[in-house]
């Protein structure tokens, strides 16, 4: 969105709110949560607004996506906190680490490299410029990078469901055991 017409900001919350949302989801998991947090980021463009204006901002739906970013980062420091409870009279910490459950789930077949970009890039909404800082190589090293982490995922995921549909991959449930 270029212009600040009449009506920029309903056209750029209706374009962009369900995109930022998915964002903060891949991280957060809550959807409350994630509807909270990019309704946030839109106040704070409201009221940065004339801020933003000034400097003619050439993207405002990046600058929305960055500060859903910090504003999703910010939320899982404060929940990776340790948070007290008590269990028949004695304290019990408990650590929440439930922006990682990507990297539980991916298979072991991928190198850590890949496992590491898959979750920078859909669990962290990193970008290919901040995954090539990350990994100390320029942008377009890590574009190929990213490329080849998703080919190899994707040739794993239809491998497994190749199997699965001939009967030759056995998967276990942990329901009742």
């Amino acid at each position: 969105m270029k212009e600040w017409g009449p009506g920029w900001f309903d056209q750029l919350y209706l374009e962009q709110y369900e995109l930022l949302k998915n964002c903060a989801f891949r991280s957060l998991g809550d959807e409350m949560l994630c509807d909270e947090i990019v309704q946030e980021a839109f106040l704070v463009l409201l009221i940065k607004e004339k801020e933003l204006k000034k400097k003619r901002h050439p993207n405002l739906a990046g600058w929305l996506m960055l500060t859903v970013r910090n504003l999703v980062k910010n939320e899982i420091a404060r929940t990776t906190r340790r948070n007290e409870c008590y269990l028949n009279d004695e304290e019990v910490i408990v650590t929440e680490d439930r922006h990682r459950l990507l990297e539980a789930i991916l298979p072991a077949t991928l190198s850590d490299e890949e496992r590491q970009i898959l979750v920078w890039l859909y669990e962290d909404c990193h970008g290919t410029q901040e995954i090539s800082q990350l990994l100390r190589v320029p942008e377009n090293t890590a574009r190929v990078k990213i490329h080849r982490a998703r080919e190899k995922y994707k040739k794993i995921s239809e491998n497994e469901e190749m199997l699965k549909q001939n009967g030759l991959l056995i998967t276990y449930s942990s329901e009742g055991v």
